[in-house]
C-alpha cells in the first residue's frame, strides 16, 4: 500500500513538472509546444552590416512610403530566429497603426541579414531590443539590450 501511494505521488509530481514553463540562467523561456526564444544570450544577435547600415536600410524603406517621421524615440523588440530572419516585431511605444505597420515592414525587410544569438556555443532564437531616434528625416538606431 505504501509503495502504491509513493508511485501515485511521484507520478503526479512528474506530470506537474512537465506542464510548467522552463527558464534557464540565460533568461530563455519556453512552454510545451512553443519555440524557445532567449531574452538575453552570451552573444546577442547583430545586424550583419552594423547599426549604420541598418539605419540606412530602414530609412530608405520608410522614405519610399507615406511614413511620417515622428521626431521622437521609438523602442522595438525584434525576434531574431536561428536562421537570422526577423520573425516578429513589437513596437513598444507607438500607437498609430499605419505608422507602426510601416515601421514593422521596414524592419522585417532586413530579415536574413542578421547574425543570430549564441548561448553555450549553440545558435538560438533571441529577442533584440532597439531604440530608434527620429529627428526630422534622420534616424539613429541604438541597442537597448
Amino acid at each position: 500500500m505504501r509503495s502504491l501511494f509513493i508511485c501515485i505521488i511521484f507520478s503526479a509530481a512528474l506530470n506537474f513538472s512537465f506542464g510548467q514553463s522552463i527558464q534557464d540562467s540565460a533568461g530563455s523561456e519556453t512552454r510545451p509546444g512553443k519555440i524557445l526564444v532567449f531574452s538575453r544570450a552570451e552573444i546577442m544577435p547583430e545586424f550583419k552590416f552594423g547599426l549604420r547600415a541598418l539605419e540606412d536600410s530602414v530609412k530608405q524603406y520608410l522614405l519610399k512610403t507615406d511614413f511620417k517621421f515622428p521626431g521622437t524615440n521609438i523602442h522595438v523588440v525584434l525576434t531574431v530566429s536561428k536562421s537570422g530572419d526577423i520573425t516578429g516585431v513589437q513596437i513598444l511605444n507607438d500607437s498609430e497603426t499605419l505608422q507602426a505597420g510601416l515601421l514593422k515592414k521596414s524592419l522585417v525587410a532586413t530579415s536574413g541579414s542578421w547574425i543570430p544569438a549564441k548561448q553555450n556555443e549553440h545558435i538560438v532564437s533571441c529577442y533584440k531590443k532597439l531604440s530608434l531616434n527620429f529627428s526630422g528625416t534622420n534616424l539613429k538606431i541604438s541597442n537597448d539590450n
